[in-house]
């Protein structure tokens, strides 16, 4: 259900006027600039004893548009209870949900939404993927806001927190595309010097020497602390990933040292490309995405979630409503009912191919969950 221009009383009440099964939960996806009470939100669904969960992210989408006002409710059948972690550095997952979540003979789907701006989301991830490994498919984001403030943005019946993540595992197979569409233009250089997300040397030189000596040759223009974002999101890094695409990270800032952080660790020693962003080539990999979920006829109770980042957003710019324009209509030539839901992300999260547990930037990720 998508939800645009509604007062607080009529979203609580149409949540609320939900049929929801013992077995399922509401999942609610809120775009950030929906004026909304979120702690008085929670209070007053849980007057109405609802399960439900959900996340503050940059943007939702519904069918060929995103919507920063837009709140998107799934409602979604759940194996065990939704996890919440309120302190990622911590993963710690009950032995009972682990026992639980390995015992099926299929994989089921595990939706998993964390504080997209913590530093340290990457190793968050890596620590669930050692306790759970491949019994699930994975798909999720970084919720929170565009101005990379941080501030509450994950929730559930217990209140509103700040550098939490959540889990919640659904009765659902999936099939997953993954896909970004940037292209190298140099490399491979080392990151030599790191601090978690802040790459502070490239090839043993100053990062943003490094940077500025690549990237202007191409924009033609001159690189500053004042102007970086605004060429960066064009020029990502991308780290090295044997057979598949870059991991591509996004550089959000530099500071008065030359040293650049990005959204997303960066290990040491990795390897990384420049890339370049080039339009079409990012609307045909999420085209390419669609293809890769391999949707079939048989699949029962299909539903779609897109899994879309926010600076792609940004990059793209009037072109990314031709990007979900292309997506939706990649889905309709597949099956007509279905429709295109998802959220913008600061940062993505899926099992990459056959690989383990990432933290993406810049990507799309297309989630198809079926019976």
């Amino acid at each position: 259900m998508f939800i645009k221009g509604l007062t607080h009383k009529e979203v609580v009440q149409k949540i609320a006027n939900l049929k929801v099964e013992e077995n399922e939960i509401i999942i609610i996806f809120i775009g950030e600039k929906y004026l909304i009470d979120i702690t008085e939100l929670i209070k007053k669904l849980n007057k109405y004893n609802i399960k439900f969960c959900g996340a503050v992210l940059p943007a939702v989408i519904y069918e060929e548009k995103k919507y920063e006002d837009g709140i998107l409710i799934k409602i979604l059948p759940i194996l065990v209870s939704p996890l919440l972690i309120t302190n990622p550095r911590d993963c710690v997952l009950n032995e009972e949900i682990v026992k639980e979540l390995k015992k099926y003979s299929y994989k089921p789907t595990a939706i998993v939404l964390v504080d997209g701006l913590l530093p340290n989301i990457s190793l968050f991830l890596s620590e669930l993927f050692c306790i759970l490994g491949n019994a699930v498919n994975y798909i999720g984001g970084g919720a929170g806001s565009i101005t990379f403030q941080q501030r509450k943005c994950i929730f559930n019946n217990e209140g509103y927190f700040e550098g939490a993540a959540l889990m919640v595992f659904v009765d659902k197979k999936s099939n997953l595309g993954v896909r970004h569409g940037w292209e190298r233009i140099m490399g491979p250089v080392v990151a030599s010097r790191v601090n978690n997300n802040t790459i502070q040397e490239l090839n043993w030189d100053n990062a943003l020497d490094v940077y500025q000596e690549v990237v202007e040759k191409d924009v033609n223009s001159e690189i500053s602390i004042q102007n970086f974002f605004a060429i960066a999101k064009k020029y990502p890094f991308g780290i090295y990933k044997e057979d598949s695409e870059d991991i591509v990270r996004d550089p959000i800032l530099v500071n008065d040292k030359g040293e650049i952080t990005c959204v997303g660790e960066v290990p040491n020693n990795a390897l990384l490309y420049f890339l370049k962003g080039i339009p079409e080539r990012l609307i045909q990999a999420a085209c390419q995405a669609v293809d890769d979920c391999m949707i079939e006829a048989d699949f029962q109770h299909k539903e779609v979630l897109m899994i879309d980042c926010i600076s792609r957003a940004l990059f793209l710019e009037d072109d990314f409503e031709k990007e979900l324009q292309s997506t939706k209509n990649k889905l309709a030539s597949i099956d007509k009912t279905l429709t295109l839901e998802g959220v913008l992300t600061i940062g993505e999260i899926s099992s990459y191919g056959k690989g383990p547990l990432e933290f993406l930037n810049k990507t799309v990720v297309i989630g198809v969950l079926y019976e």
